[in-house]
């Protein structure tokens, strides 16, 4: 995004006027000035840190000729023994501006690669060509889009100052520096893409030495920032492109001819609302050699579904421009850009193209996915039923989907009126700090319109950056989620050198949990089997997934149900609910699929459904959801709700020996039969024959007089008829 400079402003205090806080010395100008940035200011903040040698890379894409003067970037603060980075100019590598959406999701999915130096101290890796003994660019493996993202980023250094320049870094504020201070004037063209590197120059050894950067959120392509990750082991070590997160940079920049229109649209998010939305562009023109400038145009382009792309005009006076985009029906998907002329009839690059859907409320139902990335190869509603119910992914499910991040939160006030349990969960860690939205979710609950929230999030610490919190006793933490304080942030972990190094943690349950109706199966099971329950993100689902746990104060009424086992009997989860039953909360600092349950470690986790260590998932264990929709929806059935649509369930356990559950819904009160066959066709039971009402349904199949093999089992009620099928295994 570049933003011109007011009339008679100078570019520092312009960009403390954008920023809101004070920044260091920037180069004077001959001409007129733009300063450019990465990053959406509206996003969420953060910090992000690089330990020892690593690296963070930030390009721009110039919109005219010119040179760059300055670059400043914001410190957010510095652990450990730090006070070196070197910095580094680079002409970037033009593929970096056409990476796939996925490459932006995490894990393996944004590993690009890396060279080897055998002089190197921490890996033999190095983020630098110049450097490497080997100057063969190595590609991560295992990344489905290999083919795309595996190459150098950084394409050829700039002749500005080769190897850089080594400064002492400041905590807690902006820093910069002016090229033209250090080596020659660093120039581009139209469209050239430059970028800048700092690296953590602190050396491998002894305390572990960290620099932390300001960041916004980001899930919009194409993605400006990158880092290199040193002391990562494995396939996914080196470069990552980090669509999750742009550092906080700008560059100060002077153009010699007169560049494009500038376009910032709005990015909106899925919607209830199924009539026209309005949406808002920025749009700016200048003209440093002088003669005519100004926006002459600024046109709006917006297609339903697969239809094609209608366009209309944007009215306004520059830099401020509003559009309708058109109304649509539920499930519709709305896709949408803009593109900007002057008066000199230059036209601007195309805007991103920005999508939305119209949500479609259809049960009761809520599962709220906040979490920062998906495990590779998944996507929302893939992981979804694992935890939902370990069942199909290919059934029609009893529960609606919310993917914070990629549906935005405008509407969720308005979307939580339509449900009774919420399920939240954040995978990697959450994204947002959906408390405030919970809290008033369950202040209008009754004893006859009860309501529910589970949350679990691994990496609740973001809401603070990551430093202790003590709650308010009107804040929603305290009032309905049972934390007085989020304390000791990032736990546990075992420090090996400078390095962070995952591991199972065993988790231990309160004496309450035995009695607990959603999550008493745990302890029961502990008990039963003798076995241990063990937190391992890394295992079941993806390393996607890893991520540390925070310790919970909790208050007086809350009801304690997990505490580590290792360090210090700390407070992991917790539930609350009102005197009068109208609702209730589970509080957990860990992601419930990264759980299992196994006798020992010894063994390691190579192996881990040997039956020695009698090792399961929790998912094969017991039902959260079911547990909580048995309970808080007061009914016997699976759940309560009249459903919109029939469907039929796939059945659980499958394979199974010798009972099954089987779960179907009815969207009226119908005549309904449910039977079961074998391969040939022959009817071997008739489960359900009878008119029955609305609502979900369960039933026990037993195959004790069957033998082993595939039977399918088939539901009609009125017009709608489905088959399933069932493993049985002796």
């Amino acid at each position: 995004e570049a933003i011109p400079i007011k009339k008679e402003e100078s570019v520092r205090a312009a960009i403390e006027r954008i920023s809101n806080t004070s920044v260091p010395s920037l180069a004077t100008p001959n001409g007129i000035v733009d300063k450019i940035k990465s990053y959406d200011s509206t996003a969420t903040a953060s910090n992000f840190g690089f330990n020892h040698q690593d690296v963070m890379l930030t390009w721009f894409k110039t919109e005219a000729c010119g040179a760059i003067k300055s670059i400043i970037w914001h410190n957010y603060g510095l652990k450990g023994d730090i006070g070196k980075a070197t910095i580094r100019a680079w002409k970037v590598d033009p593929r970096v501006a056409t990476l796939p959406v996925t490459a932006g999701a995490g894990g393996s999915n944004s590993a690009m690669g890396y060279y080897i130096d055998s002089a190197d101290s921490d890996g033999n890796v190095t983020a630098f060509r110049n450097k490497a003994t080997d100057t063969t660019f190595h590609p991560a493996v295992g990344n489905p889009d290999s083919a795309k993202v595996s190459f150098d980023p950084l394409g050829k250094e700039a002749s500005w100052l080769p190897n850089g320049l080594q400064i002492t870094l400041d905590s807690a504020k902006w820093q910069g520096i002016n090229l033209s201070e250090f080596g020659d004037s660093m120039t581009f063209k139209l469209g050239e893409l430059f970028g800048f590197t700092i690296q953590n120059a602190s050396p491998a050894g002894g305390a572990d030495a960290r620099m932390e950067m300001y960041v916004y959120a980001n899930t919009v392509v194409p993605f400006h920032s990158f880092k290199f990750y040193e002391a990562m082991r494995g396939a996914n070590r080196g470069w990552h492109i980090r669509g999750d997160f742009e550092w906080q940079m700008y560059a100060v920049v002077e153009y010699t001819e007169p560049p494009r229109p500038i376009i910032s649209l709005q990015r909106l998010f899925t919607t209830l609302q199924t009539g026209p939305r309005t949406v808002k562009a920025i749009v700016t023109d200048d003209n440093p050699a002088g003669g005519a400038r100004g926006v002459k145009s600024v046109d709006l382009y917006a297609k339903i579904n697969s239809g094609a792309f209608v366009k209309t005009s944007m009215t306004g006076t520059e830099p401020n421009y509003t559009g309708t985009l058109p109304g649509a029906n539920p499930t519709d998907t709305v896709q949408y850009y803009a593109v900007a002329t002057d008066v000199n009839n230059n036209v601007s690059p195309k805007s991103p193209t920005y999508l939305y859907t119209i949500f479609k409320v259809i049960n009761n139902i809520l599962l709220m996915y906040n979490g920062r990335s998906l495990p590779s190869g998944f996507t929302i509603t893939t992981i979804a039923p694992y935890y939902m119910i370990k069942d199909s992914v290919k059934e029609k499910p009893y529960y609606d989907i919310w993917d914070v991040k990629n549906y935005g939160t405008a509407d969720i006030p308005e979307l939580l009126t339509n449900y009774r349990i919420v399920n939240e969960v954040t995978g990697d860690g959450g994204y947002v700090d959906l408390t405030k939205f919970a809290g008033n979710f369950l202040a209008g609950a009754t004893p006859t319109n009860r309501r529910t929230w589970i949350f679990a999030d691994q990496d609740h610490g973001f809401i603070s950056g990551y430093t202790d919190t003590i709650f308010t006793d009107t804040d929603a933490h305290v009032k309905y989620f049972g934390m007085k304080a989020l304390i000791n942030q990032d736990y546990p972990y075992v420090v090996n050198g400078n390095k962070f190094v995952t591991q199972p943690w065993e988790i231990n349950v309160d004496s309450a949990i035995y009695n607990d109706p959603v999550f008493g199966f745990i302890g029961n099971k502990t008990k039963k089997d003798t076995v241990k329950f063990w937190y391992d993100p890394n295992h079941e689902v993806s390393s996607t997934y890893s991520n540390w746990m925070d310790e919970i104060t909790p208050t007086l009424d809350a009801t304690v149900l997990f505490r580590d086992k290792n360090y210090g009997n700390k407070v992991l989860g917790v539930t609350k609910q009102a005197t009068d039953g109208s609702w209730r909360t589970y509080t957990l600092m860990f992601d419930y699929l990264g759980t299992n349950f196994r006798s020992d470690t010894t063994g390691g986790y190579t192996t881990p459904n040997d039956s020695k260590y009698k090792y399961s998932w929790i998912v094969n264990a017991g039902h959260v959801m079911k547990n909580t929709s048995d309970v808080f929806l007061n009914v016997h059935d699976v759940y309560s709700m009249t459903p919109k649509e029939f469907a039929l369930f796939q059945n659980y356990p499958n394979p199974f020996n010798p009972t099954t559950v089987i779960s179907y819904q009815l969207s009226a009160n119908s005549f309904t039969t449910l039977k079961v066959y074998d391969v040939l066709g022959k009817e071997v039971a008739t489960l359900v024959n009878e008119k029955q009402n609305s609502g979900i349904h369960s039933i026990t199949f037993a195959g004790t007089k069957l033998s082993t093999g595939i039977y399918f089992y088939r539901l009609q009620s009125e017009s709608f008829v489905e088959t399933k099928k069932l493993l049985l295994l002796k």
